[in-house]
C-alpha cells in the first residue's frame, strides 16, 4: 500500500492543473487590466521588445540550414624532368595558359550569372528613385 493507493484518493481529486489563484481566464483578465492601464506608446515598445529578439532568433534558426556539400578540389603535383628543353617548357606553358584562361572565363561567366539578379533589382530601385 503506497501513498497514492486506490483507497486513499481524496487529496488527488482535489488537485488542479493550476493553483487556485492562477487560471488561464484569470491570467487573461490580468493581462487585459495591465494593458488597459498603460499608455499606447508603452504597449508599442513592449511589442518591439518582444518582436526584435524573436526576429533575431528566427534569423539564427534560418542560418542553421545545412549547406550543400562541395567536394574538395584535389590538385596533383606533376614531377617535371629537369633536363627539359626550352621549347618543351614554352609549349607546356602555352597549354597551361590556355587552360587557365578557359577556367577564368568559366568563373567569370558564373559570377556574371550571379550578378544578374542584383543588377535587375538595382535597375528597379533606380527607376523608383532609390
Amino acid at each position: 500500500m503506497g501513498v497514492a493507493s486506490a483507497r486513499a484518493k481524496p487529496y488527488l481529486g482535489a488537485m488542479r492543473v493550476f493553483p487556485r489563484p492562477v487560471s488561464p481566464k484569470a491570467a487573461w483578465r490580468d493581462l487585459k487590466s495591465f494593458l488597459a492601464t498603460r499608455s499606447p506608446h508603452k504597449i508599442g515598445f513592449a511589442g518591439l521588445a518582444i518582436t526584435i529578439p524573436v526576429f533575431f532568433l528566427g534569423l539564427f534558426y534560418l542560418d542553421q540550414v545545412p549547406m550543400e556539400y562541395k567536394a574538395p578540389e584535389i590538385i596533383y603535383v606533376q614531377k617535371l624532368d629537369p633536363n627539359r628543353s626550352d621549347a618543351e617548357i614554352i609549349a607546356e606553358q602555352k597549354r597551361d595558359t590556355a587552360k587557365r584562361k578557359a577556367d577564368e572565363a568559366a568563373r567569370q561567366k558564373i559570377l556574371e550569372a550571379n550578378r544578374k539578379p542584383f543588377k535587375e533589382i538595382d535597375k528597379k530601385l533606380d527607376d523608383l528613385g532609390l
